[in-house]
């Protein structure tokens, strides 16, 4: 997200400030996915925008199963792959 002049890894997170050596980088992609994707996606539910919430979701998912995909070795530029991948992966714990 970018305000201003900043372009934001997480809320109140620079990419300038983001360190990828950081011991504390799995609770910055947390803080990452719950504020720009899941909670912004909570409160359009919660105004009955269900079309822009299910957006934000359906992008959550895509930015999490690129992050999954990377670690468990599927292929990672095949969108659908990934993404119907994780889907199946996770169905199951929703």
């Amino acid at each position: 997200m970018r305000i201003g002049d900043f372009l934001f890894f997480a809320p109140n997170v620079s990419f300038s400030e983001l360190d990828l050596d950081s011991v504390n980088i799995a609770e910055l992609w947390e803080r990452r996915i719950e504020g720009f994707y899941l909670r912004p996606c909570e409160e359009l539910a919660a105004n009955e925008h269900a079309f822009a919430a299910g957006l934000l979701v359906l992008t959550a998912i895509d930015a999490i199963s690129k992050y999954e995909a990377d670690s468990t070795g599927v292929k990672s530029h095949m969108v659908g792959v990934r993404f119907k991948s994780f889907v199946r992966t996770v169905r199951g714990f929703v």
